[in-house]
């Protein structure tokens, strides 16, 4: 085999997968941040910014959709040689991005009332999820804007300044919740509304970051970058193909809301138990999340240069990575339950409630280890609208499990959460079975995709 006809090495995955691991690690250091800060404050904090939180994230999936479809998009032009193709799907991802954002702000500032009310039982829980939500929304312009930035960089597999934005918002974040939430560097004391704004004002600059790196010489031209107005033709291709992944992404995240909901009607200490959970699982899975959006790109590219003999290989190299990035750490937590803890609380009795809990995460994060990567394969091969139908039958099957096992069988906490295995079962199972019986060959991607 010649050397153009080699697959992407190791290496060649990581150098994709890195810096995006760490633009991954940016958006979720602002939720595990607010939840390390505002945790110190006490059960009914923590309990409320882990159903804000992910409510708000909820709302982000929409940019962060449309975003991997910019991604893909971008990387089936550069696989054609067709690299000012990309300015119009660029900048009509930008119009589309920056619209949605306000009217989401505008409408999440108007509902947030509302919905802490009829989502929480406990109105203590209630009225401190309120806070944190009117705060936060106004961040989604500049979420939506970071995401659409980092999908065109990724695109184009030039990602190492994801890393800068990482790195500054990373500490603005850190040093913000330490101000605005605890009083500390002569700031005022919000509480958990300081936490909303914290995650606000890093958001703005992390995207001024990417905005900046626009700037460097022929980057503009190369690509035709911001020169054109909104156009037909591109914002269909792309609603064609972000419909399906933001539609994706909303149903896996509404996934992690109803089950939040569904642990809520347990009492205020699963609640913030499983805040803490869900805190460690993020950040666990970053590197795995980062080799699917990698994954998303390889395959793209290899499609749109006509190389299919090249996707089983990099797809399961990247696997070999996922598996490698996330079973040590895994089993650390279960090792160690109570110092990861101890990271977010100070409270004994949350303390000793983590401990069954660790090796239940432990398996879950093997298996999604593996078939996070088999699934995202899908999207990067043009099967958005399968990966959807996919997403939509095991949220179902996760969510019943779920929900019998809180209102029928009872089970405590642990069991609740054993109940995420049946999802990642369900989800690599049939996306295994896509990939294996080549059922991708029948996409009719070109038309889409272009």
């Amino acid at each position: 085999m010649s050397r153009r006809r080699r697959p992407a090495s190791y290496r060649a995955i990581l150098d994709i997968a890195a810096p995006i691991m760490l633009g991954s690690l940016a958006q979720s250091v602002i939720y595990l941040t607010d939840s390390v800060f505002v945790g110190r404050l006490g059960e009914v904090p923590l309990a409320a910014v882990g159903l804000g939180g992910l409510l708000f994230y909820l709302l982000t999936t929409v940019g962060a959709g449309l975003a991997v479809a910019l991604q893909i998009l971008t990387a089936r032009r550069i696989g054609q040689g067709r690299r000012r193709a990309v300015g119009r799907l660029f900048d009509n991802t930008l119009y589309l991005s920056l619209t949605l954002a306000a009217a989401l702000a505008a409408l999440g500032y108007a509902l947030a009332p509302g919905l802490a009310a009829r989502l929480v039982d406990d109105a203590a829980v209630g009225g401190q999820m309120q806070l944190y939500l009117r705060a936060v929304v106004w961040a989604l312009p500049a979420s939506f804007l970071w995401h659409c930035l980092a999908g065109f960089f990724t695109g184009i597999a030039r990602t190492r300044v994801i890393s800068l934005s990482t790195l500054l918002m990373t500490l603005a974040n850190v040093a913000l919740n330490y101000g605005w939430v605890w009083g500390g560097l002569g700031l005022p004391k919000l509480g958990i509304a300081g936490s909303a704004w914290a995650s606000v004002v890093s958001e703005g600059a992390g995207a001024a970051v990417l905005l900046l790196a626009l700037r460097r010489p022929g980057l503009r031209y190369r690509y035709a970058l911001l020169r054109h107005p909104p156009m037909r033709l591109p914002l269909r291709r792309l609603l064609l193909v972000g419909a399906p992944i933001v539609g994706k992404q909303l149903v896996e995240t509404a996934g992690w809301f109803g089950f939040f909901v569904l642990v809520g009607a347990m009492g205020r200490q699963e609640l913030a138990v499983s805040n803490i959970v869900r805190s460690v699982y993020t950040v666990v899975s970053l590197p795995s999340l980062a080799l699917a959006s990698a994954i998303y790109t390889l395959t793209s590219r290899y499609l749109g240069q006509r190389r299919p003999d090249l996707l089983a290989p990099v797809i399961a190299r990247t696997i070999a990575l996922s598996l490698l990035a996330t079973v040590p750490v895994g089993l650390l937590i279960s090792l160690l339950p109570v110092h990861v803890g101890g990271l977010f609380t100070s409270e004994p009795a949350l303390n000793a409630a983590l401990v069954p809990l660790a090796p239940v995460l432990t398996l879950i994060l093997t298996l999604f280890a593996a078939s996070n990567i088999l699934y995202n394969s899908i999207i990067g091969l043009g099967g958005a609208g399968r990966a959807f139908q996919i997403e939509v039958v095991a949220i179902g099957a996760y969510l019943l499990t779920a929900y019998a096992a809180v209102h029928w069988w009872r089970l405590p906490l642990p069991g609740v959460w054993a109940t995420e295995l049946v999802y990642w079962l369900v989800l690599g199972g049939l996306a295994s079975s896509f990939l294996l019986l080549r059922r991708w060959r029948r996409l009719r991607t070109e038309r889409l995709y272009g």
